[in-house]
């Protein structure tokens, strides 16, 4: 018997495999900024698509209902911001490049939503993997990055992200 999932679930599979990747990846101690880019930015677009299904959900003429709902809840509110760090990397392919930097800097270059390795004494640890500075506050989810992302490890945001996705977003609003 074979199992036929829904898009939903088949979003929140490549969402959480992908969270997994980059989980491990930031832990390996030969990873390189693009063995963390591309599990992190298959993330950030499974984000994106799981939102954009649980906006039409909610109200396909009005997505501005879901995202003050979203903006609202602890856990929404790091997803809102994970989702500006996807905005910039998914609207401006040139910040892609801009990343490529390396992975012992102990600097936050100027690009949203780009991970760097910090140069600690565990250079092994998830933690030294870190969101970098915001150039761009234009953009929806620009404050809520600055508070739950921007200088902190790669990987914190993670749990609230599937925390958020796979129990409490189906309750909203």
């Amino acid at each position: 018997m074979s199992f036929d999932p829904s898009p939903r679930q088949l979003v929140e599979r490549g969402l959480t495999d992908a969270l997994a990747r980059t989980r491990q990846v930031c832990g390996d101690d030969e990873a390189t900024l693009l063995n963390v880019l591309v599990p992190l930015t298959e993330a950030l677009g499974w984000a994106y698509a799981l939102d954009q299904w649980h906006a039409r959900r909610v109200d396909p003429t009005n997505h501005r209902l879901w995202k003050n709902a979203r903006v609202n809840d602890p856990d929404g509110a790091v997803v809102a911001g994970f989702l500006n760090a996807r905005h910039q990397v998914g609207h401006e392919l040139t910040v892609v490049a801009r990343v490529l930097v390396d992975r012992y800097s102990d600097t936050f270059h100027n690009t949203v939503g780009a991970p760097s390795k910090a140069l600690t004494d565990q250079a092994t640890s998830p933690e030294c993997w870190r969101w970098m500075r915001q150039s761009d506050t234009s953009h929806d989810g620009a404050a809520e990055y600055e508070a739950h992302l921007q200088g902190k490890p790669l990987v914190e945001p993670f749990e609230a992200i599937e925390r958020f996705y796979l129990s409490k977003a189906s309750h909203l609003p």
